[in-house]
This record gives structure tokens, C-alpha cells and sequence, in this order.
């Protein structure tokens, strides 16, 4: 038995001896200000010191690391720094995870340069398989990590793991905790409090139509749905019922969510009447249903209560409540209260107040936000105190307003700086100072109007992933963006989803109608097989079943012909198949022992003459359409899949290049977005170095796990605050450096990714996880306003650690600051119209932050570029 394996026996023991029954066991603590340090032994691969317990795991990779002890501020951490890149691992022994626990992970980190960075409790041996992982974003600011979850056994010995991704930089850790409950001592020490309201739903009445926090679910559109409160009938609640009308089959809402204790039965009830059916649905993590009951309601019937009953899964966590439906029905009095049965409708407050924005979009122009609000329940001689803030972290307060039934409010304060987010928080006060409402909360965006706005931009850069709903159009749209992909956000060009049966097609046009009437110009798809028209067989999985290779090409020229004919002149540009480079999307069988995907022996081949039919079809068609092929990847995701389709011809058949890449970091000369371009593009560039083809990167995100809840405070409960500048930075670098290496289009993935505030969502990109648009947004706007209709014009450095992306325009030009952190200082410059991140003016001399900037002025880039020199 090894040494480590005779240790991991031994710590194991004593915990279980000693653990008490409500209190953790401490596996893991990471003190770098005390506790040893042992040297790293070198290798050529690691050396330096690391903190005790703890033990290096590069030596199979190529990279360079060092580990030692760091002090900055007062702050004592560990720095791991990665010199050379090739990913790096370190790994401290715990505990075999023998049986059912709840696990909590928590600590300060921060990184720089890094791709990514994992955080795992993964086996020891072979096959390293991981029982628990975790990916947070990485900023160059500290950052608190906490996760809590419920551990089922695993075997083999574990160890928490820190897998570092391929690129060089840094991660510090400060502290790192992992405290293990048994399932009593965590319901002991976690116990719902003694008192407080019955309802934990904060929001329970919706009496100025759908209440900030609640959403339609992302694939409804709002053209589609009917919801507004109903003063004309009263609700159970004692005011205006919320209406919903569909003629849809099956809408969804979202409505409401609440932190909710383990350990205890609770129940969640709605009163419903009209003429339709439903359910109430309690949605549990990763698709699960905790519970669901459906309904069924007539005109004769009046309201009817409908109940759900479920058991919360250990840990505590955030659930949320949804409704189903079709037909025209009337909600209100929402309850969600511990026990086995419904008891009395009782709110959390006398009464509630809710705000309504014009837009469906929560965006507008005017840097005043105007609101209309409507209070349910007694508030006679009350007061409505507002408050509003900002992504700077600036608060100000509106004078009182009384408190009437229904009123309006306009929201000026902060206005010095117009662009951006602004958060309006209402709560109805008493006479004698108390509070009777609970606070609502909206967060409406104040953007740049775009400079396509109400035209179609068939040459703009910006693109972006979004549901076929009204209200993400029009996010889209205000945002900057002018065009759309269709992948996984919408099925509507999908041959699975248009020929199930042989010769028996079912059109979706309202989905694309409805991108081309708020004039986002459409990326279609061409992608996918339907059961007939593939090896699929029975399918056992999923979404992937949709991707293996066509069996029948000459029925694959006839679905190319039939779709590019029927959207001749709506769909102008289309994307052969996604993601071909990787087996779960490009397959032609499913090895169920291995769990893995069966290619063919030319992969690379047969997509190449996929493409072919594609483009001789559709071009006899339509010759003015575009074909997107190729469809690569970094070399080191896609097994040179840019030189086997250069080898297979494939440049014969497309007019425009794609790739897909997801970066962390970007902005600087060398940066992520410049290697992967690189390292995508190397084998179809030519002689002179240039693409062949246009290039589109179709599918990019520099966002991933940025799952934060924006300026949001209590719409999503259990969320910490946010540094929204630092995910809009990090979109604004990546939208640049893009730009700047000649990037065509750019599609950001995805603004259809959100489920809703109970979850996480680690694309969600922009959209917040209520399906609205992020703070960072504003970000996005800010550069799309600044840089559409220019072509890069150079890269330059004014100052060391500060980057500066030149883009030339029909008469003026722009430049894009990029400070890195600990750059020289830089001010701005006088005589040149400067603005930051998210587009509000900056002084002449102001110093130069972290963040985006850009400088704008008539004439030359290069005559700009000088006058910061």
C-alpha cells in the first residue's frame, strides 16, 4: 500500500471518529500567510515552493510552472505562475468520497493570462475522473468562490485538483476551504429560522403586469403571449389579476423564486381561473422536475387553487416556480410555504409594488428612465421611496412620492453619465417609517442609438446568437448587433426539424420572418439529419442524435435545394453543418459500452463533399448566396482540421471561412484571439499570409461562467454582487482584438442560453439569467457604436501595458485602449473626444484606468495613433 493511500486510510478514520453530527469536517485549508512550505522537486517542468500538502502534476504536461509565496496589500497568497504554456495541475489528497455528504469549496482567487482554470474533486488514478467540478471566471482582481453541493460516493481516492488551461499566466489563491457535512449536521446547522413570513415568495401579486424577476420562458415570444394586470378583476390577493392569453399549445412562465431549506416538505400554490389548461411546475437543477400539477379551468368556475407539493433536494438552494399554459387565463396570489397542503394565501408584506417599463426589451435611447408603477394591497398615506444606481457603483435617491394605486416615475439622477445600467428600486413606506412593501427591483439598460438602427446592415461585423422572440430581437438590435445565427437558438432551418417523415415538410417562417422585421440579417443553418436520413437508430442521446452524417446525399441536395429556395431573400448567407472538426457533432455511430461517438474513416472528406452538394445546390438556386464552410477550430481542439480541409478541397466550395473559438482574455498584440486566429487559419492562409475567403468567427465566447447577477440584488436570491465593468471589459477586448485581426462577422454565443434565476448558466453570454440583457450590454453597445463601419488600421503601444486598436472609418477615425494590469500611467488626451467602457464621456487628462476606453476624431487612424505617442 502506498504511502499516500496508507494516509488518505488514516485522515479518513479519524474524521469519521471525530466528526460530530452538526458540525464539518475540515479536509482542506489553505493559510498561505501561515502553516509549511515544501520545495517543488524540479523537473524541468515545475519548481519553487508549494504549500504543504499539496503536490505539482505538470511534469506529463509541456508547460513551465512555479509555485511560490506572494504578499501584496496585506493579502498573503500562493501564485502559481505558468511561464511556459502547455496547462498545468495541482492536487491536494482528501478523504475517499465513501459515501452520500454535502461539500462545500470556497476561497480567493484571482487569475491573469490564464484560459481557465477548474476547480474539481477529481480521482487520483486512472482514469481521473472528476466527481465534482467547477469553472469560475478569471479576472485580474480578487474574486470569492463558493460552492456548495451534494456529494454522492465515488470511488477511488480523490483529491481537490486545480487544472489549469493551456496558456501561460498567473493564479493566486489566498485561501481554500473544504469542509464536508454529514446530511444531519448540515439540515441541523441550515434550519429555517423561527418566524419571518409564511411565504417565502417575494413577489406574489403582479399589479402592473409581468413583475420584474419574472419572465417568459426564452423560446416564447412576447407577440405570442399576452400578459398585463387586469384591473377590470380583482384576484385573491385583493388586486388587479395578472391576464395571459395564448393561442400557442404550450407557453411558459416564469414566475418567481425563492431560497428554499432542505430537510422539510413545502408546497407552492397559484389561483387560476379562465377558460385553458396548464401546469404548475417546480423546476428543479439540470432539467429535473421536482414537481408538477396540472390544471384544467372553465369560464363557470371561478378561481381555483392549484397546488404542488415537493421535498427540496439537499443542499439549500434557489427554486423557482413555473407556469405552464394555453388558453386565456387570470393568476395571482402566488405561495410558497413549508408543509403538505396550501394554507391561507398570506403575502410577505400588506402590499406589494410593481414596475413597468415601455420596453419589452428593458432598453432604451434616453438616459431618463421613465417607469409606471401599480400597488395591491393598503397603502393609504404611505409613500414610495425610490432609490437608483449604477454599474459605477454610485446610489442616489428620488424625493417620495405618495403612495396612490397606480403612478409614475421618472428616474434622472446620475446623469452625468447616461450610458450604462441603472437599477430602480421601489418600496412603499408608512406614515410611521415602515416598511409595507417588499422592494422591487428593475434594471433597464440606457445604450447608444445604434448606427443601423431601423436598416439592415448586411456588412456589419457585430452578430450575436439569439431566440426568435420580440423582445431578444429588439436586446439584439439595441445592443448593436445586425445579425443572427441560427444554431441551437433556433430550429427553424434544421432539416431534423423540417422532414421528419420523408417528403413532409413542416415550415417554421415566423421564426426567421421575425429576425427580418426587426432587420437582423439571418446565418442560416444547414445542419442536421433526420432519423430516415441517418444511422441513427433508436438514439439514445439527445440533442447529439440530431448530428450524424447524412446517409442520403441526393436527399441532402433536395433539403438544400427546398430551404434556400423557399428563403430565397430572407436567409442570404448559410452555414454548412456546426462544428464538424469534433465527433459528437460529425458521427455515423454511437459505441454504447465506450459512451463514445463512431466516425468514419474520412471524416474530413466526407464533410468536404457535404459541402460540395451544399454550394453547388444552393448556388443554382440563388447565386448571390453565401456559403459558410470549412468550419474550423484552434488547431489544438480540431486535429488539423484546417489542413485536412485544404487537402480535401474544401475552399472550392464556400465563399466565406468559419471558426469557432472561446477565449478568457484578450486586447493585447499576441492575445488569445490572435493565436487562435492564427493557429485556426495557418494552412488556408496564403503565400502572402492573407485568408483566401472572408472570415467569420461564427461562434466565440469570451464570457464563459460569468453567471453573476448583474446589478440585480434580490430578482436572483443566494447572488452575490457584481463587478459589471469586468465581464463588459472582457466582451469589449474580445469584440476589438477580432476587429483587429480582420475578422468579417462576429457571432457572440449566446444570448439564448439563461434558464432562469435559479440556475446557473455558464453561456449565457449577455443575457442575464431572467433572459434580459446583462449590465455588461452596455459594454457591447458602447464598441459596437464605436467601431461598426471601420476596418482596422494597426496596433500600437503608447505606453507600456497599454494596447491601442486603430480602426479607420469613412472620415474618422477610432482608437480602442486597452490597459493591462500594472500599466504606465496614461492620460487622456486633450483635443480628442474620449469615452470609457460603456460610452459616457472622460475628461481630457483623466487617468486611464482597467478598463476599455476608446478616443475617437475626423481624419486618420495613424494621424490619431500619433497624437498619443
Amino acid at each position: 500500500m502506498s504511502l499516500l493511500r496508507l494516509a488518505c486510510l488514516v485522515l479518513t478514520a479519524a474524521l469519521q471518529a471525530a466528526e460530530p453530527a452538526t458540525a464539518p469536517a475540515l479536509l482542506l485549508d489553505l493559510d498561505p500567510a501561515g502553516g509549511g512550505w515544501a520545495a517543488v522537486a524540479e523537473d524541468g517542468h515545475a519548481g519553487g515552493t508549494i504549500p504543504a500538502g499539496w503536490h505539482d502534476n505538470s511534469a506529463w504536461r509541456k508547460s513551465r510552472v512555479d509555485h511560490r509565496r506572494g504578499e501584496v496589500d496585506g493579502i498573503a497568497f500562493w501564485r502559481i505562475d505558468i511561464s511556459r504554456p502547455g496547462g498545468s495541475s495541482v492536487f491536494f489528497p482528501i478523504p475517499d468520497l465513501e459515501r452520500t455528504a454535502i461539500y462545500r469549496l470556497s476561497g480567493r482567487v484571482r487569475g491573469t493570462g490564464l484560459d481557465s482554470a477548474s476547480f474539481a474533486l477529481q480521482q487520483l488514478d486512472s482514469p481521473w475522473k472528476a466527481a465534482w467540478s467547477q469553472i469560475p471566471p478569471l479576472e485580474g482582481s480578487w474574486q470569492d468562490v463558493d460552492w456548495t453541493w451534494h456529494q454522492e460516493p465515488a470511488a477511488g481516492r480523490h483529491g481537490v485538483y486545480l487544472q489549469i488551461g493551456a496558456r501561460a499566466g498567473t493564479l493566486d489563491l489566498a485561501s481554500l476551504r473544504l469542509e464536508r457535512w454529514s446530511e444531519a449536521g448540515y439540515l441541523a446547522a441550515n434550519a429555517p429560522p423561527v418566524g419571518g413570513p409564511k411565504n417565502l415568495l417575494r413577489i406574489t401579486r403582479a399589479p402592473a403586469g409581468l413583475p420584474p424577476g419574472w419572465a417568459l420562458d426564452r423560446d416564447d415570444s412576447d407577440d405570442e403571449v399576452e400578459i398585463a394586470a387586469d384591473a377590470a378583476v380583482t384576484g385573491p390577493g385583493g388586486g388587479p389579476a395578472l391576464r395571459l392569453a395564448t393561442t400557442k399549445p404550450r407557453a411558459q412562465l416564469w414566475c418567481g423564486a425563492a431560497r428554499v431549506p432542505a430537510g422539510a416538505p413545502h408546497i407552492a400554490s397559484v389561483w387560476v381561473r379562465g377558460q385553458g389548461s396548464g401546469s404548475l411546475i417546480v423546476p428543479g437543477q439540470k432539467y429535473a422536475i421536482l414537481a408538477e400539477t396540472r390544471f384544467t379551468v372553465a369560464a363557470s368556475e371561478g378561481w381555483k387553487r392549484v397546488q404542488a407539493g415537493f421535498a427540496p433536494p439537499l443542499p439549500t438552494q434557489v427554486l423557482a416556480l413555473k407556469l405552464a399554459f394555453t388558453g386565456r387565463l387570470w393568476i395571482d396570489a402566488l405561495q410558497l410555504e413549508r408543509g403538505t397542503a396550501a394554507s391561507d394565501y398570506a403575502p410577505p408584506f400588506p402590499c406589494e409594488i410593481g414596475l413597468r417599463h415601455a420596453s419589452p426589451a428593458l432598453v432604451q435611447t434616453a438616459p431618463a428612465v421613465a417607469l409606471e408603477w401599480a400597488i395591491a394591497g393598503p397603502s393609504t398615506g404611505a409613500q414610495v421611496v425610490v432609490t437608483a444606481s449604477d454599474g459605477y457603483g454610485r446610489e442616489a435617491a428620488l424625493p417620495p412620492l405618495p403612495a396612490a394605486a397606480t403612478g409614475s416615475l421618472r428616474c434622472d439622477v446620475l446623469a452625468d453619465r447616461p450610458f450604462g445600467a441603472l437599477r430602480i428600486q421601489a418600496t412603499v413606506v408608512g406614515a410611521d417609517g415602515g416598511t409595507l412593501s417588499a422592494p422591487c427591483e428593475l434594471v433597464v439598460l440606457r445604450l447608444p442609438t445604434p448606427r443601423h438602427q431601423g436598416e439592415d446592415a448586411p456588412d456589419s461585423f457585430f452578430g450575436v446568437l439569439a431566440p426568435s422572440t420580440r423582445r431578444h430581437a429588439l436586446m439584439a438590435k439595441a445592443m448593436g448587433a445586425n445579425w443572427v445565427r441560427t444554431h441551437d437558438c433556433n430550429g427553424a432551418t434544421l432539416w431534423h426539424n423540417l422532414e421528419a417523415e420523408r417528403g413532409r415538410w413542416t415550415w417554421r417562417d415566423g421564426e426567421l420572418m421575425r429576425y427580418r422585421a426587426h432587420h437582423l440579417r439571418v446565418l442560416g443553418m444547414l445542419s442536421t439529419a433526420p432519423r430516415w436520413a441517418s444511422n441513427v437508430g433508436d438514439g439514445r442521446d439527445g440533442y447529439f442524435d440530431l448530428y450524424y452524417q447524412p446517409k442520403d446525399l441526393e436527399a441532402w441536395q433536395d433539403y438544400v435545394r427546398t430551404i434556400t429556395t423557399r428563403y430565397r431573400g430572407v436567409v442570404d448567407a448559410w452555414q454548412v453543418w456546426n462544428e464538424p472538426w469534433g465527433d459528437q457533432f460529425w458521427h455515423t455511430g454511437r459505441d454504447q459500452a465506450r459512451k463514445a461517438w463512431v466516425v468514419g474513416p474520412d471524416p474530413a472528406g466526407d464533410y468536404a463533399r457535404l459541402c460540395a452538394q451544399a454550394f453547388a445546390t444552393a448556388k443554382a438556386v440563388d447565386p448571390a448566396l453565401r456559403l459558410v464552410g470549412i468550419s474550423t477550430v484552434p488547431a489544438d481542439h480540431g486535429n488539423g482540421w484546417s489542413e485536412r480541409m485544404r487537402e480535401a478541397g474544401a475552399l472550392a466550395s464556400c465563399d466565406v471561412i468559419a471558426y469557432h473559438h472561446y477565449v478568457n482574455t484578450a486586447a493585447t498584440a499576441d492575445d488569445q484571439v490572435a493565436h487562435g486566429w492564427r493557429s485556426a487559419l495557418a494552412p488556408l492562409l496564403g503565400a502572402d499570409g492573407r485568408a483566401p475567403r472572408p472570415v467569420w468567427m461564427t461562434e466565440g465566447n469570451p464570457l464563459v461562467n460569468c453567471d453573476g447577477p448583474g446589478l440585480y440584488r434580490l430578482n436572483q436570491p443566494g447572488a452575490g454582487p457584481e463587478d459589471v465593468a469586468a465581464a463588459g471589459d472582457r466582451c469589449a477586448r474580445w469584440l476589438v482584438s477580432l476587429r483587429a485581426r480582420g475578422v468579417d462577422k462576429g457571432f457572440l454565443y449566446s444570448l439564448h442560453c439563461h434558464t432562469y434565476v435559479h440556475e446557473q448558466a455558464p453561456y449565457r453570454a449577455l443575457a442575464g439569467r431572467d433572459g434580459y440583457l446583462h449590465p455588461a450590454a452596455a459594454a457591447y453597445a458602447a464598441c459596437a457604436w464605436q467601431i461598426e463601419d471601420t476596418a482596422p488600421a494597426g496596433i500600437s503601444e503608447p505606453a507600456p501595458g497599454v494596447w491601442a486598436f486603430a480602426f479607420q472609418g469613412r472620415g474618422r477615425a477610432v482608437v480602442a485602449l486597452a490597459p493591462q494590469p500594472g500599466h504606465a500611467a496614461f492620460a487622456i488626451p486633450a483635443g480628442i473626444a474620449a469615452s470609457d467602457l460603456f460610452g459616457n464621456p472622460l475628461a481630457a487628462g483623466s487617468a486611464l484606468g482597467g478598463r476599455m476606453a476608446y478616443l475617437a476624431a475626423a481624419g486618420s487612424a495613424a494621424d490619431l495613433l500619433a497624437r498619443l505617442r
